[in-house]
């Protein structure tokens, strides 16, 4: 931009230099931060004080800091525009916003899109607020479409021949398709390389970079497992990684890890296999652009779910299972997430309906849909849908996940003790059925120690971590290993600290 004409006069700026000079401030003030604006401006002579550039900013109607009442609107707009099938662009004094901002504006406050619905008022739709039909975008040149198509291709061409060659076999509709290449089926590596990222992760944020370097160790160990066994979840669950880790602000580390996957998988299988290609292609994505990352990601775990569904049909367990992870990669982008639950709870009626109450495939959906509403803090519902897993006698992992959930809603309300108890119940559960070296205990109990830690409980965190340390390292059976950590849910927990 030139700025080598700004017009001033010799003292303070009077009314006459701010409208001479209103479109460069306009323009400086939508790529820079005020005081920038000042520095460029008085670099050119304006003199003017802060208090002078905030009265004119409200005056021409360019304050950056959105209002309740316009978030309010945007909302009311978009979901009305939503539920007509209309599509949307949305501007607030004539910029751009991306509607995923306006979801994670309510959320800083505690509040789901549906209570801000709840909140309808008569009053009219604020002028700095605009809505509506996006014009068509201008064709894009092929280079633009050549790795998302690529990686979809891939994606359905792996999953669809992995299926009809044999490497994937299906024991039945209520059990999820198994690898024939890996002698312990049991064993799912593409789930427990999901749980030591989840555990890195969480390491990483909380500085304990010792810790974290001797999980990644754990993570370069796994991934060969993963890739000699390429059991059918593998890209389902690397694929989840990625909006996880922009939730906790570390999208580059599950960018390494999938360039390391890519690598192994050219060692292992060849460099043209879907392990090389397609983890290539994703480590190479900007983390910075999260918006392209996660249209790429829906897309393709969309591409898995559809190519389940066309071979094993709509009631498999797996196919159900690849249209949760789908439901669950969108949830966490916060792409439509009122059509997401919507979505949840309509399945959630075909799978009641269809296949009864008590069946897995069942009960796994209504997991997610207590899950979502975890996500969106609605912990009263989240808790709703998950009482009855701890009585009812159902699968142990669906018993430990309920119990997961239930914890997460306590804790979301401020039922502490019973938090500490139900999760404690969940880990010790998770011991007695999985043995002491599952790697979602470790995961389970990085959350105890961390809501302990926000509870004022050092010691009884450090207890735990002590006692996480050990289990990690553990080498004796899981029986053995368990004997000295059952828990008595009316112990109580180190004197003074709650």
């Amino acid at each position: 931009m030139d700025i080598s004409n700004v017009a001033h006069s010799s003292n303070w700026a009077n009314t006459a230099d701010w409208e001479q000079n209103k479109n460069i401030i306009t323009q400086l003030y939508a790529e820079n931060t005020l005081p920038k604006v000042m520095e460029i401006m008085e670099s050119q002579g304006f003199k003017a004080t802060i208090r002078m550039y905030r009265q004119r900013i409200k005056d021409w109607s360019l304050d950056k800091n959105h209002k309740d009442k316009e978030m309010k609107a945007v909302v009311r707009k978009h979901e009305g525009r939503i539920a007509k099938g209309k599509a949307s662009t949305i501007r607030i004094r004539g910029r751009d916003i991306d509607y995923r901002d306006v979801v994670r504006y309510w959320k800083r406050k505690n509040l789901s899109i549906d209570a801000v619905l709840a909140l309808r008022s008569l009053s009219k739709t604020p002028e700095a607020v605009e809505c509506f039909t996006p014009l068509p975008s201008p064709i894009k040149t092929p280079e633009v479409f050549a790795v998302p198509e690529s990686i979809f291709r891939t994606l359905r061409d792996y999953h669809r021949g992995s299926l009809e060659a044999g490497v994937w076999r299906s024991i039945g509709e209520n059990a999820l398709v198994r690898t024939t290449k890996f002698s312990n089926a049991e064993i799912n590596w593409a789930i427990t390389l999901f749980h030591h990222c989840l555990t890195y992760i969480d390491l990483m944020e909380n500085n304990s970079f010792e810790e974290a370097n001797c999980e990644f160790s754990r993570i370069c160990a796994t991934i060969e497992k993963v890739i000699h066994a390429e059991d059918p979840a593998t890209f389902s669950r690397l694929l989840r990684l990625v909006p996880f880790a922009y939730s906790r602000g570390e999208p580059k580390i599950v960018f390494d890890i999938l360039g390391h996957v890519s690598a192994v998988g050219g060692l292992v299988l060849g460099d043209q296999h879907p392990f090389k290609l397609v983890c290539g292609w994703l480590a190479s994505l900007d983390p910075v652009d999260r918006r392209l990352s996660e249209d790429i990601l829906g897309r393709s775990t969309k591409m898995i779910y559809e190519t389940f569904k066309g071979i094993l049909g709509p009631l498999h367990f797996t196919t159900i299972y690849s249209l949760l992870e789908h439901f669950y990669l969108v949830q966490m982008s916060d792409q439509n997430i009122g059509n997401q639950k919507l979505a949840l709870r309509n399945l959630l009626n075909d799978c009641e309906t269809t296949l009864g109450p008590d069946d897995p495939r069942t009960m796994h959906v209504r997991l997610r849909l207590a899950w979502h509403y975890l996500y969106q803090r609605e912990y009263t519902a989240a808790k709703e849908e998950v009482q009855g897993f701890v009585i009812q006698n159902i699968l142990e992992a669906h018993q430990i996940n309920g119990l997961e959930v239930l914890a997460e809603s306590l804790y979301g309300l401020n039922e502490i003790h019973e938090a500490f108890v139900t999760l404690r119940q969940a880990i010790d559960l998770a011991i007695r059925e999985w043995g002491v070296d599952d790697t979602e205990i470790q995961h389970m109990m990085l959350t105890l120690e961390r809501w302990m830690l926000k509870q004022g409980m050092p010691e009884s965190a450090a207890q735990v971590r002590e006692e996480r340390l050990r289990l990690r390292d553990c080498e004796t059976d899981s029986g053995a290993a368990h004997t000295d950590l059952s828990y008595d849910p009316d112990t109580e927990w180190i004197e003074g600290e709650l």
